[in-house]
């Protein structure tokens, strides 16, 4: 099975009506990148905003096309756009991978992420945080 790193897939298509939201995204993948930056809040973060409790559930969000309509939800305005703190989408690092991924794939860059996971193949390293790297040719 050859995978097409290049082309969306389960977790990184977006719906067609959030397609619209794109239009202005940058064409550098760097920038790209940068951009979910500015829609997504780390739960941690979020904890200090006083957001409904229920909020806290987006951390559970996995398709990017969730992720943008939980987005869309909160504030409209195109992706590109940076959104104060209580207007992002509360996410874990699976978030800004995964809609990183998304946001580069359907601008053509090919993109996966990998886990880090040194803390599980080097236990006696001492424990270390599971963290998401984002690949991108």
């Amino acid at each position: 099975m050859v995978i097409d790193y290049a082309s969306p897939g389960v977790f990184t298509t977006l719906d067609a009506d959030q397609l619209p939201l794109i239009a202005g995204l940058p064409a550098d993948p760097v920038e790209i990148c940068r951009v979910v930056r500015g829609i997504v809040i780390h739960p941690f973060e979020a904890a200090t905003l006083s957001l409904p409790k229920e909020r806290m559930a987006e951390k559970d969000l996995r398709p990017a096309s969730a992720i943008v309509r939980a987005l869309t939800r909160l504030d409209a305005a195109p992706l590109e756009v940076q959104r104060p703190a209580h207007l992002r989408v509360v996410g874990t690092c699976r978030h800004f991978a995964t809609l990183s991924c998304a946001l580069l794939r359907v601008r053509g860059h090919p993109g996966t992420r990998t886990v880090w996971v040194r803390h599980l193949l080097r236990p006696w390293a001492g424990y270390r945080p599971l963290g998401h790297r984002i690949l991108a040719r």
